[in-house]
């Protein structure tokens, strides 16, 4: 019976919008779909494309530029990296 369980009630574990937005973009670039030097959407558009707000994507940016997997050209744009192929892989 459910109630027996004692971790039948234990907290969910939250993740991050943020998190499921690095997810994706890592898949992206497993699949193939988004190249090393291929520049991403603006912010704006991939807010729009993801239904999240543009804090949530400049935080997954953030996430995936820490991981190397994509570089920040301020005035340019947002870069997928060669480590982004390796990130994707792990």
């Amino acid at each position: 019976m459910l109630v027996d369980d004692a971790n039948a009630f234990a907290p969910i574990p939250r993740q991050r919008l943020s998190d499921e937005l690095v997810a994706r973009i890592l898949a992206y670039i497993a699949s193939g779909e988004l190249r090393v030097g291929e520049r991403l959407p603006s912010i704006l558009e991939m807010a729009r494309s993801f239904g999240v707000a543009a804090t949530t994507v400049r935080e997954a940016l953030s996430r995936l530029e820490e991981r190397r997997a994509v570089t920040v050209r301020h005035g340019s744009g947002v870069f997928v990296t060669s480590g982004g192929v390796r990130a994707s892989s792990e």
